[in-house]
């Protein structure tokens, strides 16, 4: 990648990536995020997913993107809302260990 441009990425449930770099132009990432989904060839579906998600650049969630300046050589990430809870499912794992070990010692 050019260091004039940013980086657009987005992996879907299927585990897919979807990734394009596009010349960069001084505004702000709301609008850069605008201009690119008016202007790439990604599919529909993935569009329409892309409308539900958070975004980031390089792995910091952006709160404000409407005042948000990306730089040259940024990575703009879209991030999916978790279908799963990971303190959730490792609380799960850990009670079906400690059942598994006390039908052992029965």
């Amino acid at each position: 990648m050019k260091p004039e441009q940013i980086t657009f990425v987005y992996v879907d449930a299927s585990q897919n990536c979807w990734q394009h770099s596009t010349e960069w132009t001084a505004c702000s990432l709301q609008q850069a995020v605008e201009q690119f989904l008016s202007e790439n060839g990604w599919p529909v579906s993935v569009l329409n997913e892309l409308n539900q998600c958070a975004i980031g650049i390089w792995g910091q969630l952006i709160e404000l993107p409407q005042a948000h300046l990306p730089q040259p050589g940024d990575r703009i990430e879209w991030y999916r809302p978790l279908i799963y809870d990971p303190k959730q499912r490792r609380l799960e794992r850990s009670a079906s260990f400690v059942r598994a070990n006390q039908r052992r010692r029965v």
